[in-house]
């Protein structure tokens, strides 16, 4: 089974500041997120008060990559990279998805009034 790998704007632009050498290391394990994104990445949960339950992680080195997987749509969002330093990837995760939360939440709270 192939799963689809998207990238948040941020992701990519994240992915883009860093040294060549480094990119390439970070696509090459973004690419076993088309075959098995389950196996390859460690969950995260909940993690010094930040909400990253859903989210996986793989470790590069120095860096991480932060992706949601969708086993009902095979489907992987990624949704940061950059240094563990300071939680700093996983403070912009926590962000980035609880805003993509919200943003679906409200998207579907409009198709629902548009039920009644």
């Amino acid at each position: 089974m192939r799963w689809t790998v998207k990238w948040f704007p941020e992701a990519v632009d994240n992915l883009e500041n860093l040294d060549k050498s480094e990119r390439k290391k970070v696509l090459k394990a973004a690419l076993k997120l088309e075959t098995d994104p389950l196996r390859y990445g460690k969950p995260l949960g909940e993690k010094l008060g930040l909400d990253l339950v859903g989210l996986r992680k793989i470790n590069i080195q120095r860096y991480r990559l932060i992706y949601l997987p969708k086993e009902e749509t095979v489907f992987v969002a990624v949704v940061a990279v950059g240094k563990r330093e300071g939680l700093r990837v996983y403070k912009t995760a926590a962000k980035r998805i609880a805003e993509y939360r919200e943003l679906t939440n409200n998207e579907l709270k409009k198709l629902a009034g548009l039920l009644k």
